[in-house]
């Protein structure tokens, strides 16, 4: 490196690098087959590695994360020994195991196992969908009869990324827990509903819970 100064006196200093070169396996990843994954999605990426020289090392691992992340996420081992020639290796991410609305760069690592510190790397990005936000739901009457009166659901407001319209909705109620849910219209586009609720509890004041799942 030159270094000049206002006056034009100028320095040099050097340094001497040894430049070796050292091969690594080739690696392709698979487009993915969605744009954007869902949290009850299973996601599979393929990647394939070609190894001519010999056996080498293989690992998938999440940018940004401790290299131990996706042990847990996983339904397969994330790393591999391939043998010469060439091999596939998937990741595949369990459903529920990811975070909605997040976007993930995954990487997968190799190498030769005589050579260890020469890598080569490819990245690949997972688009998490992000559910749909700021509905409402309104029942009416607040009051009634049980299996008699028929009740109006109707909800509005939704928003979400354009490409995901349109939304679907499907409306259901519990008397106690939200795990036994109780459905009332199934899954369809139109935000509206007339049905007729069972009776609550008496320690509940009679009382039922309405939902809209969009």
């Amino acid at each position: 490196v030159t270094v000049r100064n206002a006056q034009g006196d100028k320095s040099v200093a050097s340094t001497s690098l040894t430049v070796v070169f050292q091969s690594v396996p080739s690696m392709s990843i698979a487009p993915l087959r969605a744009v954007k994954y869902n949290l009850a999605d299973k996601i599979i990426i393929t990647s394939s590695i070609t190894a001519p020289s010999g056996p080498a090392t293989a690992a998938w691992t999440a940018a940004g994360y401790e290299s131990n992340y996706l042990l847990s996420k996983s339904t397969i081992p994330t790393t591999s020994v391939v043998q010469a020639g060439t091999s596939v290796f998937q990741l595949s991410l369990k459903p529920y195991s990811l975070v909605s609305g997040k976007t993930y760069t995954f990487q997968l690592q190799s190498a030769y196992t005589s050579s260890p510190a020469a890598l080569a790397t490819r990245n690949i990005q997972v688009v998490m969908n992000k559910p749909p936000s700021g509905g409402s739901l309104s029942v009416t009457p607040s009051e009634g009869t049980a299996l008699s009166t028929s009740f109006a659901m109707n909800t509005a407001y939704w928003t979400d990324d354009i490409a995901d319209y349109p939304l679907t909705f499907s409306f259901a109620y519990y008397v106690l827990v939200p795990s036994q849910l109780l459905i009332v219209k199934p899954e369809g586009q139109i935000p509206y509903a007339s049905v007729f609720l069972a009776q609550g509890l008496k320690q509940q004041q009679y009382a039922v819970n309405c939902i809209v799942v969009a």
